[in-house]
């Protein structure tokens, strides 16, 4: 531990990780531990920030924390990939996307983060509410004296704790808004039930399906890290699952019927429960979906419809991993800590000379060259891995002098692209890449750059279009430029939205296949028997909108479409203007 520990945290040392902890969880600890009376106090602290690493999700500048701790509790990579959610989004991503998600943590905002994985996108919650377990609480209570948020509980698609076979409690802060800044450890005054169940005499068999799905979500979880699924290998797994289970015709074609009808099936254990948001509501829409998935590849879908596949198509985590591993394509063996659902022989190979390699550099001491020489790997990818974690690279220049690399560096900054920064500096762009790479940091900062680049010019050409064709729709004007309308649908939706509002017949999005009548009712009614729910707890008082969205978190991302939803607004309207708990919501009021 480094001398400067005691001026990093003065008034009290950094716990070390009780088992299978989360990263917020260890923040609220040392928040606790150290009596500060402000959050941002401890944000500071730990991250060198006041707004900074509060998220309970995806925090960031985790580089920050690493360096204050003295990686005394392990390099930002490693609290990354072992103490955040982030490496559940990451086997079906492409490793370039893996790499640029894990520097985004270790930089200083993760402001597209979800966006850039797919999350929002989903239809699936983005919120990641904080879960735990009644029974872990008191079993961590008598073992460390204190009760704290588990990893394993956190993971989407884990609603049963996997130790004591019970449903999970869910937050009623951080993840929809409220204490969005705080440090909260597990108590009952924050935690609510996470399931509700519509149908009763389902309620044992969900929770056994839950559960096995919970052990599914955990093995998949211990995949190596920078294990990267095969789409074409992957969808070769799925159409053998499918045949096993005679869901194809016999010239090989998918029979959409047998496959929905047999997926619908499989996932009525969820429509016995309020967790319906993101899966089919109908044979129809299942057909649908699983056309999508079960036809090409698709690397931005959300880990959980993948999961899903595999519990409906193989139930056990082992038999997946077996068939994937005999699907076409080289598999050598790993070795690797996994449990006892998982056997060896099912995962493929990593590169462990990446460990060993840092290992070298951070307990001997070795110099990059050397480090590499040791074990046989190209001095460069030594550099890229060294860079990646965190380690600083002095350099002997050859053809990059070092009066160019400082401009080259400053221009990259702020996203010069690698053709223009070649020929300004007369270089390869094979040295800018591997400067890029090398460079700590850098990579990311030029990623986020270009990425304003774009947006700027992007909006500035949108705007210019929309504001020479006044009389046009969107449709006309998309016609003109369809890449830059597509760019801003995909990053910039909310702008585009607003801009092109009064847009002559504007339409923004394709929402044919919303029913908004019925959304309408269902979150009309939900309101109201939330209302209700309080009245009942609290007598007549006037309730505050978050009061309501906190038990219904998907309201929250409606309040912008109130306009389409008038029972709703409606609903909203009378029960947070101090309504007599005596009310009769069936009056006509709505």
């Amino acid at each position: 531990m480094p001398s400067s520990q005691s001026e990093l945290f003065p008034l009290a040392g950094l716990p070390e990780w009780l088992p299978n902890e989360l990263l917020f969880s260890l923040g609220s600890r040392y928040h606790l531990y150290s009596a500060n009376s402000k959050s941002s106090a401890t944000c500071n602290q730990l991250f060198g920030a006041p707004r900074a690493g509060y998220q309970h999700d995806f925090p960031c500048r985790i580089e920050e924390f690493a360096r204050r701790s003295g990686y005394s509790i392990g390099s930002a990579i490693e609290i990354i990939r072992e103490h955040t959610i982030l490496p559940f989004y990451l086997p079906f991503r492409p490793v370039s996307d893996q790499e640029l998600a894990i520097s985004t943590m270790q930089g200083n905002t993760v402001q597209s983060l979800k966006y850039r994985l797919g999350i929002l996108t989903s239809r699936f919650r983005a919120n990641h509410p904080l879960k735990a377990c009644t029974e872990c609480i008191e079993a961590d209570k008598k073992e460390h004296h204190i009760a704290y948020w588990h990893l394993d509980h956190q993971y989407p698609g884990v609603w049963t704790c996997p130790t004591h076979r019970i449903p999970l409690l869910e937050s009623l802060v951080k993840s929809n808004g409220v204490g969005r800044f705080l440090w909260y450890l597990p108590s009952e005054d924050i935690l609510t039930s996470a399931l509700t169940f519509h149908t009763h005499d389902l309620v044992s068999q969900s929770l056994i399906e839950m559960g096995a799905l919970s052990e599914i979500v955990l093995a998949y979880s211990c995949l190596p890290a920078g294990f990267n699924f095969d789409a074409q290998r992957l969808l070769e797994t799925y159409h053998e699952g499918l045949e096993n289970h005679d869901l194809k015709k016999n010239n090989g074609q998918l029979n959409l019927t047998k496959i929905g009808h047999s997926y619908f099936q499989a996932m009525s254990f969820l429509r016995a429960t309020n967790l319906v948001i993101g899966f089919p509501e109908n044979v129809h829409l299942a057909e649908v979906q699983m056309n999508r998935l079960l036809r090409s590849p698709r690397s931005g879908t959300h880990p959980l419809r993948h999961l899903l596949i595999v519990k409906w198509l193989f139930q056990d985590w082992s038999d997946f991993m077996s068939t994937y591993s005999k699907s076409k394509g080289q598999m050598k063996e790993v070795k690797f800590e996994f449990p006892a659902t998982v056997s060896a022989e099912t995962l493929p190979l990593i590169d462990i000379r990446h460990d060993q390699f840092l290992s070298l550099l951070k307990t001997e001491k070795l110099s990059i060259t050397k480090a590499a020489a040791r074990v046989e790997i190209d001095t460069t990818t030594g550099m890229v891995w060294a860079t990646k974690a965190g380690f600083a690279i002095s350099r002997r220049p050859k053809v990059l002098k070092e009066e160019i690399r400082k401009n080259l560096i400053a221009d990259l900054r702020i996203g010069l692209d690698k053709q223009t920064a070649s020929k300004k500096y007369s270089i390869s762009i094979q040295t800018i890449t591997t400067t890029l790479r090398t460079e700590v940091g850098l990579h990311h900062f030029w990623q986020l750059a270009q990425h304003t680049n774009r947006l700027i010019k992007n909006r500035a050409e949108w705007g210019a279009l929309l504001n020479g064709n006044p009389n046009n729709g969107v449709k006309t004007i998309r016609a003109l430029a369809p890449a830059i309308y597509a760019w801003l649908y995909r990053n910039d939706r909310d702008w585009l939205r607003e801009r092109t509002s009064n847009q002559v017949s504007a339409i923004c999005g394709n929402n044919s296949s919303v029913d908004w009548d019925k959304r309408d009712q269902f979150l009309a009614n939900e309101v109201q028997r939330i209302a209700l729910a309080i009245y009942g707890l609290n007598g007549s008082r006037k309730l505050n909108l978050w009061e309501i969205y906190q038990k219904l978190p998907e309201l929250k991302a409606k309040l912008q479409s109130l306009n389409r939803l008038p029972l709703t607004r409606r609903s909203i309207e009378f029960v947070t203007l101090g309504v007599s708990k005596k009310a009769n919501f069936d009056d006509g009021l709505f």
